[in-house]
């Protein structure tokens, strides 16, 4: 894939490429934890500023969600946790439950508002 960049772009080194490609995914991966991490925590502050009641709870949901499917990111993402032969399947399941819990949340939405 580099040779075929270094093509285009017209023989620049694989060394530069490759220094270009690591601090890209080095920012992509940094951008994501401090998005990910923000947001969980602004939607778990704001659950709890609603002191209950039916929003309350399904931004729990939604929260709970948020922050499995930061940790699955989290354990394919960094070289120690990616090592186990069973951060894969661990990541897929996380990502399973956090769909499940914002699945509940939004459905406890839904039934709400159909007045059950």
């Amino acid at each position: 894939m580099l040779n075929f960049f270094n093509s285009i772009l017209g023989g620049v080194p694989d060394s530069a490429l490759a220094d270009t490609t690591a601090i890209l995914n080095s920012y992509s991966f940094w951008s994501f934890v401090i998005v990910a991490v923000g947001t969980s925590v602004l939607v778990f502050l704001t659950a709890m500023r609603m002191k209950g009641g039916l929003f309350s709870k399904v931004l729990y949901y939604f929260g709970a969600g948020m922050v499995l499917i930061f940790l699955g990111y989290i354990l394919v993402s960094v070289p120690v946790c990616a090592a186990s032969p069973y951060s894969k399947i661990v990541h897929d399941m996380l990502y399973l439950v956090a769909y499940l819990l914002m699945a509940l949340g939004a459905n406890r939405l839904y039934m709400f508002t159909k007045g059950n």
